[in-house]
């Protein structure tokens, strides 16, 4: 590429002669003008002759107005000013959320405590399931007086138990287990959840809540503090140890949990290397009170359809298993009728109990076990525990053993269920019967009346009628006889 030098003449834009260049102090008037030479080689002389030409800048202070007077409007009345707009129905006001930024530390109110039922299922870690806000709040009421009057309490005194779980289960404050009523079963265990993970608003550890609400009242307890604040602005103000975690405090609402694994300390490491805050890297953020207020109107209705479950053969093997099937019947149940049938009333609940009679049978008190062969031993329990139920039935000495259980099982749910629901008669509660399997036969015999034996005993009357010499009974017979004989009187 070549340079212009000093002396070189630039031709016109418009006629394409040359190399034009446009100067920033010059024309339109100068441009056929611009060239240099030795005596002025960067056209210092030609701008000052440019500026010097130059019109007068614009100054509308000296411009006359007298000779064309512009029209001017008339002065326009102040527009007054805009009204507050009213908050939206539902939402907070700016003032209120203004007060709402700080809040007196106390101790917490009975809704804002939440208690928890342990659930276990197979090959997985026990989880804690929140009772409904009817439960909680009566089951803390009812903790609140035993614990403040402990004092004045005999140890023997018993603890008035609390019924929940829609009416199937009792809670006990004192040893903090849930108990089923209708059905025998182990104990469940309860915990009062004061503190909670964030995310899952899984309860902490009873005795670890207890020390951090111990230390977190010690430190504001009546002082007033912001709800909100960012973690990784500020120093940790209180610090709590355990055996294998701790607990640092940023603010009375910024709390979190570490663990003291090395793993966790590992990371952290890194993060303050690369200075991420410690929250951040391994933290898991607590909330002290749970995320929902327990309400006395969070509560089921009153039970009008009563269903027992009649469970068949192989119960033995599995002691419990209707429970378990009973629980998930009503879960899926309730599932179906929120998505299926939501224009049924609120007021009517339909509530399943298991009937498990197998457990209750003495039959041969175990006679069938101690002769069974050791040659293939695991499946002849499995047939000794399922299909052997189907012949204890058929059997004339054992038949009503197994049709009296279950009949006496029937009338004992059905006296404790309206003892503790005496609306249930009065308003015309409806009872129903689910069998399966050997429950429904023997159900169907039950309900209709019918007995083997005493078409027997019918049969029997009729042909010593006929024939008078069936009334002396052989010698090698009597011990049959007395059998039967004891079998009626069952």
């Amino acid at each position: 590429m070549e340079y212009p030098s000093p002396g070189d003449q630039f031709g016109d834009r418009d006629s394409g002669e040359g190399v034009w260049r446009p100067m920033v102090a010059m024309g339109r008037n100068y441009r056929q003008q611009a060239a240099f030479d030795d005596s002025d080689p960067y056209g210092l002389e030609m701008a000052q002759q440019y500026e010097d030409e130059r019109p007068p800048a614009y100054n509308p202070e000296v411009i006359d107005l007298t000779e064309s007077p512009v029209r001017q409007s008339p002065a326009r009345p102040p527009r007054p000013p805009r009204p507050a707009v009213p908050p939206r129905p539902g939402l907070p006001s700016a003032s209120a959320n203004v007060s709402t930024t700080q809040d007196v530390v106390t101790d917490l109110r009975p809704e804002e405590v939440r208690w928890f039922y342990e659930t276990e299922e197979p090959g997985k870690k026990p989880q804690w399931e929140p009772f409904i806000g009817y439960d909680s709040l009566r089951i803390e009421t009812k903790y609140r007086q035993v614990h403040f009057h402990q004092g004045n309490t005999p140890p023997e005194e018993k603890v008035d138990l609390i019924v929940v779980r829609g009416g199937v289960h009792e809670v006990c404050v004192a040893t903090k287990h849930c108990y089923p009523i209708y059905w025998s079963g182990k104990p469940i265990k309860v915990l009062r959840g004061q503190w909670f993970h964030d995310g899952t608003w899984q309860p902490v550890e009873e005795d670890i809540a207890a020390q951090l609400e111990t230390e977190h009242l010690g430190k504001w307890r009546g002082q007033r503090v912001p709800l909100h604040s960012s973690p990784t602005k500020q120093q940790t103000v209180l610090n709590v140890r355990f055996q294998d975690s701790h607990v640092d405090w940023y603010s009375p609402s910024e709390v979190f949990l570490f663990s003291d694994s090395k793993t966790s300390r590992g990371i952290r490491f890194v993060g303050k290397k690369l200075g991420i805050s410690k929250a951040t890297t391994s933290g898991t953020k607590l909330h002290r009170g749970y995320r929902y207020e327990a309400k006395m109107d969070d509560k089921p209705s009153d039970i009008t359809h009563l269903v027992l479950v009649i469970h068949g053969i192989g119960q033995k093997m599995d002691t419990g298993r209707i429970i378990k099937c009973v629980a998930d019947l009503r879960q899926a149940a309730s599932k179906i009728q929120e998505s299926h049938f939501p224009h049924l009333p609120d007021d009517q609940r339909v509530e399943f109990l298991p009937v498990e009679w197998r457990s209750g049978l003495t039959l041969d008190g175990g006679i069938v076990e101690s002769i069974t062969p050791d040659k293939i031993r695991g499946l002849r329990e499995v047939l000794n525990a399922s299909a052997m139920d189907i012949m204890y039935y058929m059997s004339p000495l054992y038949r009503n053993e197994i049709t009296r259980c279950l009949q006496q099982e029937l009338n004992r749910i059905y006296q404790e269920f309206c003892t503790r629901n005496p609306y249930f008669q009065p308003k015309g509660g409806k009872v129903s019967l689910l069998a399966h399997s050997l429950g429904s036969v023997i159900t169907y015999d039950i309900m209709t009346g019918w007995s083997p034996i005493q078409q027997y005993d019918q049969y029997l009357s009729h042909e010593k009628t006929e024939h008078p010499d069936l009334v002396q009974v052989a010698l090698g017979q009597e011990q049959l006889v007395s059998e039967v004989k004891r079998a009626r009187q069952q």
